[in-house]
């Protein structure tokens, strides 16, 4: 969601109750700049029923697979006024709805004890774990793409500033997100000025299934458009005239788009290969 972010705001997030209860639209941010003990997931964890159950309540939806996300990759560094009202550290925010003493110790053992370690290893992490939930807070509400102050990437676990095609590309493709050239990006620049000083327009192709028409995702100047590649249509909404100036845009890079779009097909059958097989002759 990184670049969707500095395309609009920081917006996503739930905060559970001690009696079970569910807070949405709450962004969680940290004064800690490691990612370590924030329960951040990594990409490479399997989850079990009781987490894919949480996940759908979360949804209010099936999962469409059970893999999950390296939220470690990108950080984001904001700077917010503490005189905001609608920011507040979690541990006051806990005080202020009288949660249970133990709530706020549980709240950060959480990000490093779950249902698979060891009861042994769960006991001795409770007793004597440095957990970072006094580095929490909360904001309730969408926070704007201009209080970005900087974007970093994490190679190799030591962070350095983003750039799109060093780290973003390769990153995003994992996930199925597929860009074409940087010549052909740097015509969308031109065609879409961008909003905030972080945030570079783009066109990406994604395939979320496999009998979907193919269609380019333009994002950036606060908004995200959609055309059909062959036909020019506009997926949704008016033709207007930078409408009309993508729509050339997309009519000279047809032939590459076309193959973002097969290349989209096969990562979606990637991650789902069980379509793969219903689709085969």
């Amino acid at each position: 969601m990184g670049e969707a972010i500095l395309s609009s705001s920081i917006s996503r997030g739930h905060l559970k109750h001690a009696d079970g209860s569910l807070r949405q639209d709450v962004v969680w941010f940290t004064t800690d700049p490691e990612p370590d003990r924030h329960g951040l997931t990594l990409g490479t964890e399997t989850l079990t029923a009781r987490a894919i159950a949480w996940q759908e309540r979360l949804a209010r939806a099936p999962l469409r697979n059970a893999r999950t996300l390296n939220k470690t990759q990108m950080r984001l560094t904001v700077e917010l006024d503490e005189s905001n009202p609608w920011l507040m550290s979690f541990v006051d925010y806990a005080s202020r709805r009288k949660e249970p003493k133990q709530y706020v110790r549980a709240m950060g053992l959480s990000c490093i004890v779950n249902e698979t370690t060891p009861r042994k290893e769960a006991e001795r992490l409770k007793r004597t774990a440095i957990t970072k939930e006094a580095t929490w807070w909360l904001y309730f509400g969408a926070v704007p793409a201009r209080c970005i102050t900087a974007v970093d990437f994490n190679v190799g676990g030591r962070f350095e500033p983003y750039d799109f095609e060093a780290h973003g590309r390769a990153a995003m493709r994992q996930y199925g997100f597929v860009f074409p050239s940087p010549a052909a990006l740097h015509e969308v620049e031109k065609l879409i000025p961008s909003s905030h000083p972080l945030e570079r327009s783009k066109a990406l192709v994604f395939c979320e299934e496999s009998s979907a028409v193919p269609k380019v995702i333009f994002r950036g100047g606060g908004e995200t458009r959609v055309f059909e590649i062959l036909s020019l249509k506009p997926f949704v909404g008016e033709l207007d005239e930078r409408g009309v100036q993508l729509q050339h845009w997309i009519a000279r890079h047809r032939t590459q788009l076309l193959d973002c779009w097969n290349d989209a097909i096969q990562l979606y059958f990637d991650a789902y290969p069980e379509h793969a097989k219903k689709s085969s002759p």
